[in-house]
C-alpha cells in the first residue's frame, strides 16, 4: 500500500489532474448537473475516484476476480459500487473473503 501512495503522488506530481478535470467534464453527469459546486466537486474527486480505479485493476486477478467481477456487473447494471477512494478500495480489498478458485485435477 506504501508503494502504491508513493506512486500515486509521483504520478499527480508528473502529469496532474488536469486531463482527468477535462475528461468529467465531458461526462453525462457532470454536464447533466446543474449545481456549481456538485460540477466542481466532480472535477476535484476525480483523480481519487481513478487512483481506486487502479488499485483495483492491479490487483491479484486471480484472488478478486469474483470481487471485481461483481463490481462491473453491478456498474453495467447502473449501481455504481466502485470504492471512490484508495482508502475505502484498500478496505474493500482487505475486507474481502476469498475462495480459493483453483482447479483440483485428480
Amino acid at each position: 500500500m506504501k508503494r502504491f501512495k508513493q506512486s500515486h503522488d509521483v504520478l499527480k506530481s508528473h502529469i496532474g489532474t488536469k486531463w482527468l478535470e477535462e475528461f468529467v467534464e465531458h461526462t453525462e453527469e457532470y454536464k447533466n448537473e446543474k449545481d456549481v459546486q456538485k460540477k466542481a466537486d466532480l472535477k476535484d474527486q476525480s483523480f481519487d475516484h481513478y487512483m481506486a480505479y487502479l488499485l483495483l485493476y492491479n490487483s491479484d486477478q486471480a484472488k478478486y476476480r469474483s470481487l471485481l467481477t461483481g463490481l462491473r456487473s453491478q456498474y453495467s447494471l447502473e449501481n455504481d459500487q466502485y470504492p471512490k477512494s484508495v482508502n475505502s478500495a484498500t478496505d474493500v480489498l482487505s475486507n474481502y473473503r476469498h475462495v480459493n478458485q483453483k482447479a483440483s485435477y485428480g
